[in-house]
């Protein structure tokens, strides 16, 4: 085999990984991204921590993934906001949950699906804990 047929056997494998990388979005963002808690008056606390997300008393998985805005919660299902608090229903398609920024977001929203509204939940503050003194 020729060194010509080498090369170009190389440039057609690396054009191929490249348009790969480019339609499947790149590498997934890393599980943590979001890690925090998130408040909203209208419902309450979410709580995001490595893959497991607590609503009302709830643990569900879920994914990080790049979306056209940034970065996304994909939980393993249905997660919405109402005016009257949280929406969890296993039976529904899951809805992607935005995150304002992609390396640590301030911001999540989820959405009503009933009304067509979203809802913005803020991250509350870290708390800092004390060493004994």
């Amino acid at each position: 085999m020729s060194w010509n047929k080498i090369l170009a056997a190389l440039g057609v494998i690396a054009l191929v990984c490249f348009s790969l990388n480019i339609l499947l979005g790149g590498p997934k963002l890393p599980i943590s991204a979001a890690n925090g808690r998130y408040f909203n008056p209208c419902c309450g606390t979410i709580s995001l921590k490595d893959g497991q997300m607590s609503v009302n008393d709830r643990t569900l998985g879920y994914e990080i993934e790049r979306s056209k805005t940034g970065g996304s919660v994909l939980p393993k299902f249905y997660v919405g906001a109402s005016e009257t608090g949280f929406v969890i229903d296993p039976s529904l398609k899951p809805l992607y949950i935005d995150l304002d920024a992609t390396a640590h977001p301030h911001r999540l929203r989820l959405m009503d699906v009933a009304s067509g509204t979203s809802h913005w939940f803020n991250r509350q503050a870290e708390r800092q804990s004390r060493a004994p003194g």
